[in-house]
């Protein structure tokens, strides 16, 4: 006549558990918010046995922990080297504290890598401390998702990568990537510094945020059929130097490609191509500074509209340092 389960204390509920089915002394209920986001933390799992201490006995404390509640993972003085780094299908907090590094040499494997289908997908990395990521084979970060792929990268964090493909690239039917509020992040790629796309996309910096971006093919890149927007504003600082294509690259099939520099911005750009390649580059404040070389102009676009600030501009021995339809 008794019930098939078995009732018991729930070290999640931490109380005499009324739930059903414990299960390594967490409880169905509690089961159930692990269920609804797979995260990989190199090859190990975060499950309800072992998202407080996720690494075990293969680190000193508890480096990178998991709070369901709030669906943050939280890294501390955490040091990941191996095949795989970390992987989520679906949104996903970070916040860093202390010094970490990922490092990553697995074929086809990010940094950090995100991944959406049918729903929005986004990365929110915050606190106070610092991330190094490396890539050998792939993107530093990776968001992928059918519909709307964001990154927010904020407070005080400090983010450096260096990857053998894009720094950071954000693929979706809109991708975002906004970096803001102290947040500093230094990139090194072999590809693009940061891929936006498939259909409708923005780069917003600003409240101080800074990103530095030294590349072999574009700096800043967006091409997409919808609209595509790069702004920085509001004491946003930008340094970008690439050895091989544009400094900033900014293309739409049907929209806008628009670049805005306002609000005491400070974007400085030293590319092998074009500084500045866009439909429309407005400047209402701040500076910015764009060199291309050999026969390729500092700012190229249908439009140059200057309302306030400072614009300097470059161009190679053969070529004007502004080539515009407008100005």
């Amino acid at each position: 006549p008794h019930d098939s389960y078995t009732r018991g204390r729930c070290d999640k509920c931490n109380a005499a558990c009324p739930h059903k089915n414990i299960t390594d002394n967490i409880c169905n209920d509690c089961q159930a918010e692990f269920k609804e986001l797979q995260l990989y933390v190199g090859d190990i799992l975060v499950t309800s046995s072992n998202y407080s201490d996720i690494l075990g006995s293969a680190d000193s404390g508890a480096t990178a922990s998991y709070n369901p509640e709030t669906n943050t993972l939280t890294l501390e003085n955490f040091n990941l080297s191996g095949e795989t780094g970390i992987c989520a299908n679906g949104s996903l907090n970070i916040v860093l504290k202390g010094k970490n590094t990922i490092a990553v040499s697995g074929e086809e494997q990010e940094g950090i890598s995100i991944f959406g289908q049918a729903e929005d997908v986004k990365l929110v990395i915050g606190g106070d401390g610092e991330l190094e990521i490396s890539s050998a084979t792939e993107d530093g970060i990776y968001l992928e998702s059918w519909l709307n792929c964001e990154a927010e990268i904020k407070d005080s964090v400090k983010i450096k990568i260096t990857a053998e493909t894009d720094g950071i690239h954000i693929y979706g039917a809109y991708a975002g990537l906004t970096v803001m509020n102290n947040a500093r992040v230094e990139i090194t790629a072999v590809s693009e510094g940061i891929r936006l796309g498939e259909y409708d996309a923005a780069l917003l910096v600003k409240d101080n945020g800074e990103i530095i971006i030294n590349g072999d093919d574009e700096g800043i890149y967006l091409y997409n059929e919808g609209d595509s927007y790069v702004t920085f504003t509001d004491n946003a600082k930008v340094s970008i130097t690439t050895t091989d294509e544009e400094g900033i690259y900014v293309d739409s099939d049907e929209g806008d490609a628009t670049v805005t520099v306002s609000g005491n911005a400070d974007v400085h750009i030293d590319a092998d191509e074009e500084g500045v390649e866009a439909f429309d580059v407005i400047v209402t404040g701040g500076t910015l500074d764009a060199s291309g070389t050999g026969a390729y102009e500092g700012i190229s676009a249908e439009s140059l509209e200057i309302s306030g600030g400072i614009v300097k501009a470059t161009g190679g021995a053969e070529a004007s340092a502004i080539s515009a339809e407008k100005i």
